[in-house]
């Protein structure tokens, strides 16, 4: 589709506004019967790829979180989750492992904790970057340093393009379980749980996230559906360019309000459910993105929705924890798509 058409077919979307139309999952279920999951491992039975502690190295691997052994598929590599672990002074590759009676797995180290509940599709995630700050700067961050992140990360296979989908579901329960000021005083006062998803031209590559091929990166741009900011009742709409510090991806990010899928201020403890069509949202992004100059010389025919990530983001020195259930992305696409 050439983007002169695209706009036009677009003009009646109001960006960063959100979209009128019911998203809900459960007012189009019935509709969808050829609904396909495009998240692999929902339950995460295969164990997680551990990435090393530092961005500068890539996105290489550390170790495989594989359950002592006990990690469903593990054959069969890559595993579909990752977990990055960036700016940590204890690399989680050390943490202890334990077994519960109840069939659950944990992992746990000085400054975070995992808990694996494959039965039920739950994971928790815990970090504390108050003791990784101190570790490392011996004070809380501050605005030009590095900060914590403890996410779930997946390349997504046959990644689809963009302009065959009818619908994209994103749903998910989550609970933030606690996120505990631990420096009053300090400069950057944020805890931030956070989905983002990467809408991708893969013309220089395969559709894997950020792949190269001759120096060169596919051209992308970020998503995001915020579920928590330690600053705010609800999470605003936002745009920015994730730059300015090392591992910086230098393109744009798009991010809706959590009014879109929250009707109060999050309490800790209480669990939510997200049921949204986020397609329409994906669209206002790409022309945003465009009109910004992230996704030059793009065709909209040629995005794909390629790879997620989901999880704490600790700018602040902070004690937090959340448990996520039941993540999934369904599509739907056009017929004869």
């Amino acid at each position: 589709m050439e983007i002169k058409k695209f706009f036009a077919a677009l003009s009646m979307v109001s960006l960063l506004t959100g979209c009128s139309s019911d998203n809900s999952i459960t007012s189009q279920i019935k509709e969808d019967d050829n609904m396909k999951e495009i998240l692999r491992d929902t339950s995460f039975e295969s164990g997680f790829d551990l990435m090393t502690t530092s961005t500068t190295n890539g996105r290489a691997l550390s170790s495989y979180l594989d359950y002592n052994g006990e990690a469903k598929n593990s054959e069969i590599t890559p595993h579909p989750w990752q977990m990055s672990q960036w700016w940590t002074p204890f690399d989680f590759k050390d943490a202890s492992f334990k077994k519960n009676n109840d069939g659950t797995f944990e992992y746990e180290n000085e400054s975070r904790h995992i808990k694996v509940d494959s039965k039920n599709k739950e994971l928790t995630m815990d970090l504390n970057s108050n003791i990784e700050y101190q570790k490392l700067f011996g004070h809380s961050r501050k605005g030009d340093e590095n900060w914590s992140h403890i996410l779930i990360e997946q390349n997504i296979e046959n990644a689809p393009k963009i302009i065959d989908l009818k619908h994209v579901y994103a749903s998910l329960e989550f609970s933030i379980n606690e996120a505990t000021d631990l420096d009053p005083g300090q400069a950057v006062p944020a805890a931030q749980f956070l989905w983002y998803f990467t809408i991708t031209d893969p013309k220089n590559g395969n559709t894997a996230y950020e792949s190269e091929d001759g120096g060169k990166r596919n051209q992308f741009m970020w998503f995001g559906l915020p579920l928590y900011d330690s600053r705010y009742d609800f999470v605003e709409a936002y745009t920015h360019a994730d730059t300015g510090f090392v591992g910086a991806t230098n393109t744009v990010i798009y991010s809706i309000s959590n009014r879109n899928y929250l009707s109060e201020k999050i309490q800790f403890g209480k669990t939510y459910k997200i049921e949204l069509d986020i397609l329409p949202y994906i669209k206002e992004a790409f022309l945003y993105g465009y009109s910004q100059g992230a996704m030059e010389n793009v065709n909209y025919s040629d995005l794909v929705l390629n790879y997620m990530n989901l999880g704490w983001e600790l700018p602040g020195s902070y004690k937090a924890s959340a448990t996520i259930k039941n993540l999934s992305t369904k599509i739907v696409k056009k017929e004869g798509k």
